[in-house]
């Protein structure tokens, strides 16, 4: 029959090396055309499930707004009819950030909410810091103390990794004294050694007054230039003695703006 003339013509065509391999090759490609459309259309299922279910969103930090706690107000009252006003800010929660201007206005409120004293002021803040801020109420009316951040504030990233200079050097404190000078005013003392090797232009002195129970009775601050590396100088102040009576305790805190270029640098 014509048909079996044209099988026995075909298998003779494919009897070499070459054309059986092809004849093998045409096979294989076609056992393995079925898995591999289904492979594919498997994984365009897949793809598309990605791109149509949703995941979890990605919160980039508002860099315009940096989140810290501000604590409330607090008053240490004093003998000459003034009071020291302050309260605590912890920006512990921005261990990767800090403010350097920090540019706030301060406002003293009294009981009925009248705003009896308004200033401005620039500081810093920085990363992981918990500090005080604080004014004196020559009129002895304050209740409340409002901070309120102004838009020339600037968010500064902290890489101490890409600048050696964003950290605090190490200076050690020590001999912290009380004097009475009369029954008004009373000195305070303290004694700032800079044991690093890095030279700070601008030191700022945090000092807190506490009785017997340790309560805060009187807060102040002052600020020194040009601390060079192993330097050991001598921080002064007079404060009105506290209405309650006799200091116990001083506590002497430093700090600086290593978020402001030349600030911290090596003595030359």
């Amino acid at each position: 029959m014509a048909w079996i003339d044209r099988l026995e013509r075909f298998s003779i065509f494919f009897q070499g090396g070459v054309r059986r391999s092809l004849l093998y090759f045409i096979g294989i490609c076609l056992l393995l055309a079925w898995p591999v459309q289904y492979l594919g259309q498997a994984a365009a299922m897949l793809v598309g499930r990605i791109r149509l279910e949703p995941g979890p969103a990605v919160v980039l930090p508002n860099f315009a707004n940096l989140d810290y706690e501000i604590g409330q107000t607090r008053i240490a009252r004093l003998g000459n009819g003034e009071q020291d006003v302050y309260l605590e800010v912890d920006n512990r929660p921005n261990q990767d950030f800090g403010l350097s201007p920090w540019v706030y206005e301060l406002q003293l409120r009294d009981p009925q909410g009248q705003v009896i004293n308004r200033q401005t002021y620039s500081s810093y803040l920085l990363p992981g810091e918990t500090k005080y801020v604080v004014t004196r109420d020559p009129s002895g009316r304050a209740s409340e103390m409002t901070l309120t951040e102004l838009d020339t504030t600037r968010v500064v990233d902290y890489n101490p990794q890409a600048n050696p200079f964003q950290k605090l050097p190490e200076v050690r404190v020590s001999n912290s004294q009380i004097t009475p000078q009369n029954q008004n005013q009373i000195q305070l003392s303290a004694l700032l050694t800079n044991r690093d090797r890095l030279e700070i232009q601008t030191v700022d002195v945090t000092y807190v007054l506490r009785d017997q129970n340790r309560e805060i009775v009187g807060i102040g601050e002052g600020r020194f230039n040009g601390f060079i590396p192993e330097e050991t100088r001598e921080f002064v102040a007079t404060h009105p003695t506290p209405e309650t009576g006799a200091v116990r305790f001083l506590e002497v805190i430093w700090s600086t703006d290593y978020l402001r270029d030349g600030n911290i640098r090596f003595n030359r």
